[in-house]
């Protein structure tokens, strides 16, 4: 065994109980924080602009402009500009610009440009534009631009460009090219 070296030296102190130290990257120089309003575990996480009461876990998880009473769970859920009281659960769920009230959960959920108060829940749902008010339910239902206020249930319902005020219910029901205000089951 080779020499004691010298005593460390972390002069921090805490304010409420379970306050807690990170290392901060952004400081010049770079130096140990204490954290309590806001919660980023993993590399990068919440590391730009996190709000008060956000919370960010996974490598770039809410990494830029992580608004308030948000959650981010997963490699790069919520990356980018995920705004108030939206919940991102996957990798890459929910990754750029989640709006107000959204919720994205599983792999790539809501991964882009998903708008106001839409749900995407499963594997690549609503993966790409989805829609205020709009909900994909389902492996790849409502997964590449789902118009506002529709509704993709199953595998691949909705699947690309289903139009506004739209149903989709089962495997592949309105796939491709939903008429607005129509019902496709099946």
């Amino acid at each position: 065994q080779g020499p004691t070296g010298p005593q460390g030296n972390i002069d921090i102190s805490g304010n409420c109980y379970s306050d807690y130290i990170y290392w901060d990257n952004n400081s010049i120089p770079a130096k140990w924080n204490v954290g309590s309003t806001e919660i980023h575990l993993g590399c990068d996480a919440g590391k730009t602009l996190q709000s008060t009461n956000a919370i960010a876990i996974g490598t770039s998880a809410g990494s830029i402009s992580q608004a308030g009473n948000t959650i981010a769970i997963g490699e790069k859920a919520g990356n980018d500009n995920q705004l108030k009281h939206a919940i991102a659960i996957g990798t890459r769920a929910g990754e750029n610009q989640q709006r107000d009230g959204t919720i994205a959960v599983g792999y790539y959920a809501g991964n882009d440009t998903q708008s106001n108060r839409a749900t995407a829940i499963g594997f690549r749902a609503g993966e790409k534009n989805q829609n205020e008010q709009s909900v994909s339910v389902g492996y790849y239902a409502g997964n590449n631009t789902q118009k506002g206020n529709s509704v993709s249930i199953g595998v691949g319902a909705g699947y690309k460009r289903q139009n506004e005020t739209s149903v989709a219910i089962g495997p592949i029901a309105g796939a491709i090219d939903q008429s607005a205000n129509s019902v496709a089951i099946g």
